[in-house]
């Protein structure tokens, strides 16, 4: 049904936008719910980055979920699933 996607680890921000909207495409065509896990799988290695990212959150998970949760609300526009409804 889907092809397999290999993203490469040097993916600049505007690859990776273009390469989850091709993904929303693609499962707007086929099933929507298919790829809600993958979606928040995106959503956890978004709070890993953080933690990683910034030292606040470097042992604080449920801090970094709801810092990007806050994010999500204010400017859902920077990723297509958090358009779509689907936020940490």
């Amino acid at each position: 049904m889907f092809q397999p996607i290999r993203v490469p680890r040097s993916c600049t921000r505007d690859e990776g936008r273009a390469l989850e909207a091709a993904l929303q495409e693609q499962a707007s065509n086929h099933l929507k719910s298919a790829l809600y896990r993958v979606f928040h799988i995106l959503n956890r290695s978004l709070v890993r980055w953080m933690m990683r990212k910034y030292k606040s959150f470097r042992f604080h998970q449920r801090e970094a979920t709801q810092w990007l949760r806050g994010i999500a609300k204010r400017q859902p526009e920077l990723f297509a699933h958090w358009q779509m409804g689907i936020r940490p």
